[in-house]
């Protein structure tokens, strides 16, 4: 919580005298409690003890309490720490901040103290520490807080709290002097208890000790005693005493009550679990673990330290399962849906990774919630996500082809009759995954070969011939899959220095001439005009502000394609200058 402080001192001169019985004793407040000066009673931490988180100034943490504490007609199972000298009752949720400004009681603020043991403005940050142990001997909580520095002032503080289930209280004070008059034995220090949580503290539930007086001594205590019924002083109200939540059943008895050491075979019941602890309560032969011997359910004659009822070598008292020959500690786990290895995490094959399948149900990386049977196959994970054997599948349907997924040209790679050499029918279904209607489709009844085959040979123009010069340059192209050949893709490069105009064709081995340039090449070295260029040149006028529009949705992610009812190399050029990702055309067919 944000800090901001203040300190008005009051100077008064001479001395203030205090009755002599100014602090003999206090009380009843509006719910009945009392406080008397206590014989001291300090409890160190036990040797080893971690101290409590709080390192920071004005910080505060929840504790579990070991049981349910009264508190002014309510039980608390939790309680709020801070390093200013004070609790407060909690629900276990959330620390509630105890302000460093503390006040005479009682005060109802939503961050004031419940119980004030040294309230005051104290700064963990700089030293001191805080403890608590529960001594169970004497079933009290110890809360101590060690070598606490004045926010102030500095110097050093060290007191304890001791709670009792009863709601009974103690505070004791090792060393209250810090080395100033002005904080000195609790001049700065509220000390009392008030019902702040449950809003009643202004009704009058609340117990002053002191306030802004030095009267907290080096080496004192304080009992504040609840209106609950505890004759004998165990810190328990008796059973019966339904105002305190009352569980001693025996209140004249101060070694009887919940949770006490059980005295075997006594005649007593110490622990207040309804019967006396006898050596052998179930008669088995084998002594109960709670009289020092070694039957762990004396209530129980199949079970103890030497019955072995499903003869798998260990004892009933050892064995989670002494009906299940399979289960034991230390067996092989499998996969039966029982803890065969006694582990206390049941089976051990259950879904580990919450993917709904199990080791038992084929799940190959049972730590993994994207790895099981029929997920998904992610390209790139190096995962087998199927849990078919084959990591990343590539090729899932073993066709050869990778698929679209992951790269490759397969459009559908969980069946083997679809990829980019599968034989294309009139069906209406893209088989040879080449992205074309079938009505476009040129491979159709056909086997589609594909294959690269390019002429390296280069012919050279002779420069000294005039008039219509004849060059030509043959390709040889082989079918090695069977079939016909469906369609070829020539590029012409043709490198020169000009010295006067082309013509460029191409002629089929049945003698079907197609025109590829008649009469260009005029604007300079290294002719690339074709007809096509003619017809892209003069036919074709894109919108204006169409490649800015390509390049924003490029930019967005989206992928972009041209399709034309004309030929393919127009489209490509369209394709190239927009910077589109697809064209898809008429292929120019020569046809004898």
């Amino acid at each position: 919580m944000a800090t901001i402080r203040a300190m008005i001192l009051l100077i008064v001169s001479g001395l203030l005298a205090l009755p002599a019985d100014a602090h003999a004793q206090g009380g009843p407040d509006a719910f009945g409690y009392t406080w008397n000066p206590a014989v001291f009673d300090w409890v160190d931490p036990p040797t080893g003890a971690t101290p409590l988180t709080i390192t920071a100034d004005d910080q505060e943490q929840i504790l579990a309490l070991p049981w349910a504490f009264f508190f002014y007609g309510q039980a608390y199972d939790y309680v709020t720490v801070s390093d200013n000298g004070a609790l407060r009752m909690s629900d276990g949720v959330s620390a509630q901040d105890i302000t460093f400004a503390n006040s005479e009681l009682p005060s109802n603020g939503a961050f004031d103290a419940d119980v004030a043991i040294y309230w005051d403005d104290l700064n963990i940050s700089e030293s001191g520490d805080v403890f608590v142990h529960h001594d169970v001997a004497n079933d009290r909580f110890v809360i101590s807080w060690l070598g606490m520095p004045h926010f102030s002032y500095g110097g050093a503080t060290s007191f304890q709290a001791h709670l009792r289930p009863s709601g009974h209280i103690e505070f004791h004070y090792l060393d209250t002097e810090f080395g100033s008059s002005t904080i000195d034995f609790g001049a700065s220090a509220t000390v009392g208890i008030q019902d702040s949580t449950g809003g009643n503290s202004a009704a009058g539930s609340y117990l002053e000790i002191d306030s802004f007086s030095p009267v907290i001594l080096n080496q004192t205590g304080y009992s504040i005693t609840s209106p609950c019924t505890d004759d004998d002083g165990d810190g328990h109200a008796a059973l019966g005493d339904t105002t305190c939540l009352g569980t001693d059943c025996d209140d004249a008895n101060p070694t009887v009550y919940p949770g006490a050491p059980e005295t075997c075979s006594d005649g007593i019941d110490q622990d207040c679990n309804g019967y006396d602890q006898l050596t052998d309560f179930d008669q088995d032969g084998d002594i109960g673990v709670q009289c020092g011997g070694s039957d762990c359910n004396d209530f129980d004659p199949w079970t103890n330290s030497t019955t072995d009822s499903d003869g798998d070598g260990v004892s009933a008292c050892d064995d989670c399962d002494d009906l299940a020959a399979s289960v034991y500690p230390g067996a092989t786990e499998v996969c039966d849906g029982a803890d065969n290895d006694c582990d206390g995490e049941g089976d051990d094959f259950t879904d580990a990774d919450g993917d709904g399948t199990t080791v038992c149900g084929s799940d190959c990386d049972d730590t993994d919630a994207s790895v099981y049977p029929g997920a998904t196959e992610v390209c790139g994970d190096f995962r087998d996500n199927d849990c078919d054997g084959i990591e990343e599948n590539l090729d899932a349907d073993g066709d050869g082809f990778v698929s679209l997924a992951c790269g490759g040209p397969d459009c559908d790679d969980l069946d083997v009759n679809f990829h980019p050499e599968a034989p294309e029918l009139c069906d209406g279904i893209d088989t040879d995954c080449d992205g074309l209607a079938d009505g476009n489709d040129l491979d159709i009844g056909g086997i589609s070969t594909h294959f690269a085959v390019s002429s390296t040979a280069l012919v050279p123009l002779d420069a000294s011939a005039t008039g219509n010069t004849i060059f030509t340059s043959g390709i040889n192209v082989i079918t090695t899959a069977g079939g016909d050949i469906e369609d070829i893709d020539i590029e012409v490069q043709i490198d020169h220095s000009w010295v006067g105009d082309l013509t460029v064709t191409v002629t089929s081995p049945q003698g079907t001439v197609i025109l590829l340039s008649d009469q260009q090449g005029d604007d300079g070295d290294n002719y690339t005009d074709t007809v096509f260029d003619d017809v892209y040149r003069e036919a074709i006028d894109l919108t204006p502000g169409a490649e800015r529009f390509i390049k924003v949705l490029k930019r967005l992610g989206f992928e972009t394609a041209i399709v034309s009812g004309g030929f393919q190399q127009l489209a490509d050029k369209v394709k190239a200058e927009l910077g589109m990702d697809y064209a898809f055309a008429n292929k120019l067919e020569i046809v004898d």
